[in-house]
């Protein structure tokens, strides 16, 4: 078996289908398996998912336990030299498992442990398909001082890049929306941390691999749609989705406990919770500050 492509589910039957028929639709000249990890469904959904796809492997589990315990799962049980993760809210447009597979399989990459699509959104507009590790000064000049230095800030210090890159690179970490990795190193690490439940987990994980001597590679030539926020029930724009955004910073936090001097953390985060109450004035939302302080200080 040459490619694992592994999606994890949660009340997104029909981006699932979607997702699915996309990845039949267009792959060609290699063997794959899907894998599909549903994290606590409904079963009704499931059942209607498993009749009209006979042939995927699909495993039930009795709870949410998040993104990254998931996809360990799911990992667990692949058969594939390589390891495809695919958020069900994405859709390929050409033979992207071939692609990554034929790239990672060249003798000069074997250096290469990840590498990651250009995503766009539904529209066909650039979306977040990689990002820098959170750094002192891009925390800093992140709290309303990264206007000053908007090109640089972008491609450099943020943590989330939308790119137009039209060449391959080298970057710290790609989206977990499509990440395609060698299952020999993700066994060798330990796979996804289990203390991440939502965000960030893909991060930690890169930082780890990178550690371990191995290249995370950007490949601009492989373009697939990500429908960012769909499987989180993104609501209206003016309202503060407090699961997603407790989620986002619990997690951000735990990558700077994991890879941050114990000291440094404090004003990693101070930072954080200073540009989100500095967007907040901006934005002319006061009343969403007391919210985002409860949220950003819970124990983690």
């Amino acid at each position: 078996m040459d490619v694992s492509v592994i999606i994890i589910n949660y009340n997104s039957s029909a981006l699932v289908r979607q997702c699915i028929n996309s990845i039949i639709t267009y792959t060609r000249d290699i063997a794959y398996e899907i894998i599909v990890v549903d994290n606590a469904s409904p079963r009704d959904d499931i059942n209607e998912l498993q009749q009209e796809f006979p042939l995927v492997k699909w495993i039930q589990l009795s709870e949410n336990i998040g993104f990254g315990r998931a996809n360990n799962i799911g990992i667990s049980s692949a058969e594939g030299e390589y390891i495809f993760l695919l958020n069900p809210d994405t859709i390929l447009l050409g033979n992207s498992l071939y692609s990554f597979y034929q790239y990672m399989d060249e003798p000069g990459n074997s250096n290469v442990g990840v590498c990651g699509a250009a995503l766009v959104n539904s529209k066909g507009d650039p979306a977040t398909s990689y990002g820098n590790f959170p750094t002192f000064l891009g925390n800093f000049l992140s709290i309303g001082f990264h206007f000053l230095f908007r090109k640089y800030y972008a491609e450099k210090l943020d943590t989330g890049v939308a790119s137009v890159k039209k060449s391959r690179c080298e970057v710290d970490y790609v989206s977990g929306a499509a990440f395609f990795a060698r299952k020999n190193i993700l066994n060798e690490i330990g796979g996804f941390d289990k203390d991440f439940f939502l965000y960030f987990e893909e991060t930690e994980l890169c930082w780890r691999i990178r550690k371990s001597g191995f290249k995370i590679m950007y490949l601009p030539s492989v373009s697939i749609v990500h429908l960012e926020g769909a499987t989180t029930g993104k609501p209206d724009e003016n309202e503060l989705n407090h699961f997603t955004f407790y989620h986002f910073y619990r997690s951000k936090r735990l990558f700077y406990k994991k890879t941050k001097h114990f000291l440094a953390v404090y004003f990693y985060y101070a930072f954080d919770l200073l540009r989100e109450i500095n967007k907040s004035l901006f934005e002319k939302k006061i009343s969403e500050i007391s919210t985002k302080f409860r949220l950003m200080t819970k124990p983690v």
